[in-house]
Parts: structure tokens; sequence; C-alpha cells
């Protein structure tokens, strides 16, 4: 037992190191590209794209982006023709990419244009700094969320495939968004480019495996191995096409890494389709309730993200290089990626706080309310500064900066109001938590793949039962040599007092009863020891032999019988319940059930209330709920319940739902507690019917 559970433990921190290095890799080199973006000078010539195209020759400024430094400085698009950039002749779309890689200062260079095919002039632009531009802070913000999702998956969900996936594409996602500014500088860059245009596909990847592998395993490595070797085709023709490029100064290679490129937008949207139509049907299949809300966000992050980028970022270059077609909302699209990982996120860790319902209700009034003020600022805008200009005589731009700012405060103050009216009135009508209802709504989910981390908690449990043996071995002997001494000396005590007649009267102690006082004391004191460590032991309970198969109603049933020997009036309500079995450590489980029916009876107010016992289901696992009307627990201490000693009762040890837990989790489950306070507990424990654990 020992070398297997080193050999697990080593194949864990093994993926961990691995799969860890490889994160901070990734995000190393991001990092590079993206300190890199913000101190370069910015001459609004290429952001991100090629801001020229090839028009039989004419290197015509087409920007994507309507404002930067280029438009700012005269360059009219669709019209200029650029001739030469800081006098270097300009011949391809290759020379202004080079060009433009030279320009680190942010002093002003001339450009020689063509205007209109007629007349030639100079322009002067002058670079600028990208952080003096708000659009990188949409991408900072998109990084930060990509970023925490994939750290926060690597350090507490890597054992379940569909999360490692969700890693590989959110690692990859954040190289395409760095490199992107410098899409056609060298082989390298682009190489970083295509890992981040697999992610659409790997997002497909992501839902075959979510949350557990559809179909059969023929199809999957068939689907896998068709979309690697597509890839690896359009990977050595758009490399072949570029690395032409950079030897020949051809454009016509350009147009074919442009045309490749297309493709793989195109091809991003089948990619889409595919993984809605997958994610929808692991939402019908699905039994889990939780597995299908986890589901409801992440279609809700897609349905933001997905729309929103393919139509503002990839649109552009499925049209083509058509001028007039061409602007793009750029970096801005990236504040709508962050939805994605974001909800994705939300979902995983089952928040309480967060409903999708509630989410939904409040984005839809605040899109009407945004809209309404939105028209009213648009009616009420002119005529407050016609009144304005002429009431004070000011100019039309300082009124019109005075009207815009008094009516942002105005509608922003209003609709704050308004939304806290709509919020309370949908507060008022929402009934009251039914209790009966509450007992037969029942979460069940996916079970959780604890393949390495179940070995390594009883592991863990065993070294406890080991170590806390020893503790009991070691204090009770010294607890009786205490106890003994004690004894021997009030027996001589009172041997010398009976010699003495050293007795004390009135309020005056004497000897004797000072030395009865002190030892009583000690005693009591050794004895509480004594008890807690025994009752610590009992927590720990007895060492197991092995796992078996149990029916759950006659674990259930032994639970019951413990508790009403414990406690005689407690009311016991048992719902009826399917015939499954249970594999597990029995004894553990019942103590379990016996700690919580106990921790029911305590919270409730009238000892006389019903402890509702209710159960449920799927062909992977059981759902045990235990479900109280009592003074419920406050949002201020409901994460610190399962913590060791942390306890609100008097005389207790705050130990017992923590050894529930780790019993829970020693038996292929884990435990649940929802509360609300002065209404009731829902305490629930999922476990295991399957035996190949």
């Amino acid at each position: 037992m020992k070398k297997y559970s080193l050999l697990v433990k080593f194949k864990l921190h093994l993926k961990f190191i691995l799969l860890l290095s490889f994160a901070l890799l990734v995000t190393g080199v991001a990092g590079i590209y993206f300190i890199r973006y913000l101190v370069k000078p910015t001459t609004g010539l290429v952001m991100n794209y090629m801001e020229v195209v090839d028009d039989n020759g004419a290197i015509i400024f087409s920007p994507r982006t309507p404002f930067s430094p280029a438009v700012a400085a005269g360059l009219i698009p669709n019209k200029d023709a650029i001739r030469a950039i800081n006098n270097h002749t300009i011949k391809t779309v290759r020379d202004v990419l080079e060009e433009n890689s030279r320009i680190w200062s942010f002093k002003s260079f001339p450009v020689q244009v063509l205007r209109d095919g007629k007349k030639e002039i100079t322009i002067y632009i002058t670079p600028e700094l990208n952080l003096l531009r708000v659009d990188w802070i949409a991408t900072l913000f998109f990084l930060f969320v990509l970023g925490f999702m994939v750290y926060y998956l690597v350090l507490n969900h890597r054992h379940e495939t569909y999360n490692i996936i969700a890693v590989t594409a959110g690692l990859f996602f954040m190289l395409f968004i760095c490199a992107q500014p410098f899409y056609y500088d060298n082989v390298f860059t682009l190489a970083l480019i295509y890992l981040g245009e697999t992610v659409s596909w790997l997002l497909v990847v992501f839902a075959l495996y979510f949350p557990r592998p559809k179909f059969n395993k023929i199809f999957r490595r068939g689907l896998l191995a068709t979309i690697a070797a597509l890839y690896l085709i359009y990977f050595f023709f758009r490399t072949k096409a570029f690395m032409q490029w950079i030897q020949y100064h051809d454009d016509r290679y350009f147009a074919a890494v442009v045309s490749l490129g297309q493709m793989q937008n195109i091809s991003d949207l089948f990619a889409y389709i595919l993984f809605f139509g997958f994610i929808f049907h692991t939402y019908i299949k699905s039994t889990g309730a939780k597995i299908r809300k986890h589901l409801e966000w992440l279609a809700a992050g897609a349905f933001i993200t997905l729309p929103t980028y393919v139509f503002f970022d990839q649109l552009p270059f499925i049209l083509g290089e058509t001028p007039g077609q061409r602007m793009g909302m750029g970096s801005f699209a990236n504040f709508f990626l962050a939805f994605l990982p974001l909800f994705y996120i939300i979902g995983l860790i089952k928040s309480h706080k967060i409903d999708l319902q509630v989410l939904n209700r409040r984005s839809i009034i605040s899109l009407l309310f945004t809209l309404i003020f939105l028209a009213a600022f648009a009616i009420l805008f002119e005529p407050f500064k016609n009144i304005f200009v002429q009431s004070y005589g000011m100019s039309a731009d300082v009124a019109g900066f005075m009207v815009a700012l008094s009516l942002f405060v105005t509608f922003f103050l209003l609709y704050t109001f308004l939304l806290w009216l709509v919020e309370r009135f949908f507060n008022r009508r929402q009934e009251p938590t039914n209790p009966e209802a509450a007992i037969n709504i029942i979460e069940t989910d996916e079970p959780i793949d604890l393949k390495y981390t179940i070995p390594l908690q009883k592991e863990k449990i065993t070294e406890l039962r080991s170590l806390w043996k020893g503790v009991w071995l070691r204090l009770s002997q010294n607890l009786r040599g205490v106890n003994n001494s004690l004894i021997t000396l009030t027996r001589d005590a009172r041997k010398v007092c009976d010699n003495t007649q050293w007795y004390g009267t009135g309020r005056e102690k004497g000897l004797e009863t000072i030395i009865q006082e002190t030892v009583g004391k000690v005693r009591q004191g050794t004895m509480s020891i004594h008890d807690f460590v025994k009752k610590f032991m009992l927590f720990m309970g007895q060492e197991s032999a092995i796992p078996i198969s149990m029916d759950l109603e006659t674990i259930i049933s032994s639970a019951c019988e413990q508790i009403r020997v414990r406690i005689p009036d407690i009311n016991l309500k048992i719902l009826p319940h399917t015939e499954v079995k249970l594999f597990c450590y029995p004894e553990e489980i019942i103590f379990s059930l016996v700690l919580l029916f106990e921790n029911a009876y305590e919270a409730l107010r009238n000892k006389n209330g019903v402890i509702t016992v209710a159960t449920d289901a799927t062909p992977e696992q059981v759902c045990i709920e235990i479900i109280d009307h009592g003074i419920g627990i406050s949002e201020k201490i409901i994460n610190k319940i399962f913590d060791p000693f942390f306890t609100r009762k008097r005389g207790h040890d705050g130990l017992g739902l923590y050894f529930c837990k780790l019993l829970a989790e020693k038996n292929w489950g884990r435990i649940e507690v929802r509360s609300v306070e002065n209404k009731q507990t829902s305490v629930c424990l999922y476990l295991s019917q399957l035996q190949d654990q």
C-alpha cells in the first residue's frame, strides 16, 4: 500500500509540475510580447495587422483601426498610396512592415504619398505610446481573466481531462493575443499565432470531453486525427507562403498568406457550431443539476463572446481586404472575449452568491435602461446645449461638455435608483422557500474524478490516525501517572492533617481544604484532557479492512438506530429512497451520519421539530440530504464550518463536521452545506456507487 501511495503521489506531483512549468513558460513568452507591444512606438501603419493593401502594385493606406497616429497625421484611407517612408522607397506591403519595425523613436518621420493618383504630398507621422491608447486596458483585462482561469484550473482542477484542455486553450490564446501585434514579423511569431488559432478547435475537443468523453473512442480519435492532419497541412502551406513573401518581397505570396488566414477564420465558424452542438448534447443528456448549471454559465459566456468576437474582429478577414470594409473593433473585442473564461470559472466554483437567472434579469433590465437613457440623451443634448450657449454665453464646445457631464451624472444616479427599485420589486414578489419542496429538489452531480486524490486522502487519514494513537498512548500514560500522584498526595496530606490537628475555623480555610480543592481542580483538568483525546480518537474512527458494497437502506437505518440511542427524543422523517448499494467503508459513513443527525438536532429551536432525511441517486453516485428547520448558519461563517476546532456551541470541540468531510472524501464522496439563516439548513452527503475507483 505504501509503494502504491508513493507511486500515485509521484505521478500526481509530476503532472502538476509539468503543467505548471508549461503554464509559466507560455505566460513568460506572452508577457515578453505584451511588454514589447506597450513600449513599441505605434505609427498606425501596422496595428495588429497590416494597415495597407496592395492594389495592382500601389500600396494603399486602408486601415482596420479607425483611430491611429497615421489617421491623425492626415493619411486618408483608401485614397493615399504610400510611396516612401523615412525616405525609403516602398514597393510592397513587406517594405511597409520592415520600415515600421525599424521605428523605435517617438520623433515624427516623413511619409511620401500619392493622393488620388495625382497629387504627391509629404505627411509627418508622430508615433505614440501604446500606453496612451485605452484599448490595451481591454487586452490586459482579458489576459488577467484568462490567466486567472488557467492557474486556478492548474492548482485546483488539473485531474480532469477537459480542464487540461481548457488550460491548453487558455495558454495558446494568451500567446495569440500578445503576439498578434507582431503578426508578420518572423516565422517564430507566426508559429505562436498558429497555436493561438487552434483554440476554436480546442473548444470542440473540450466539449467532446466535458464532463466525460462522448461517443466512442474510434469517433473521438478519428475526429482528433482529422483536425490535427488538416492543421498540419494548413501550417505547412501558410508557412511556406510566408517564407516566400519574406524572401522575394512579392505581395502575391502575402495574398496567399491572407487567403489561408480567411480559410482559418471560416473553419473557426464551423468549430464554434460544433462546440455549441456538443455543449447542447451534453446539456440534454446530463442528469446532474450542477453540471447543467455549469453548462448554462459556459453557454452564457459563449453567447456573449463568440458572436461578438466573430462579427467585430473576424468578419473583416472573412469578407476580405476590400477597402472600406476593413474596420474592426481590434483590441476592444478582447473585452468581450473575457466573458468566456470568466463565466466558465463562475460555473465551476458553483458560487451560491451569483445566480444565473438574477444575472440575466439584471442584464436585460440594465440594457433596457441604457437604451432609454441613450435615447433621452440624444433628445435632450442639443436643446440643453443651446440653452447653455444662449443663457451663459459659453462656446459650443464648453457648453457641450457641461451638458454631457450634467446629463451623464443625472442619468447615472437615476439609473442606479431605478435599478434598486426594480430589484426590491422582484425580491418582494419572491415567495419564501417551501421546505417541503426543497426536500424533493436534491442537486445531483457527475462524480468527481478522484483517481489520484482519494488514495492520498486515505493515506492522510491513516497517518493522522497513527499519529493520534501515539498521542493518545503518551497522554494516557502521563495522565495516569498524574492521577496516581494526586491520590497519593491526598492520602498523605490527610494523614498529616490528622496528626497536627490543623483545621480551619470559620471563614479560614485549613490545609486539608486547600489541598482537596487544588487536587480537585487538577483532576478535573486531567479528566477534561482525557475526555477530549478519547473523543478525538472516536472521531478518527477505527481502521477498516476493505471497502464493501452495502445497501443504502441498511446504512441509513443503522445510523438512525445509533442516534436514537444517543438522543431518544429525536424526530427523524425518512423519505422513501431507491434501492442502491454504496461502495464505501460502512462504519465510517454511519458514524458521519450520526454526527450530522446530532448537529441537526442541536440546531433546532423546538426539539420536537422534524429532521428530514431524503435521498437521490444517479448511475454513479448517491446523495443523502439531511434537512433541519433550525437556526441556520450565517453567510459570515458558513465557509468556516469545516475548519477543525471551529464551533459556536459551548462545550463542543468543533471537530464533527471536519471529520465528516475527511471521511466523505476518503469514501469517494464529498459533503456540501446550504443554509438560510433562521429558516433551514441542508447538508448533502454525496457518495459513490462505483466499485472501480
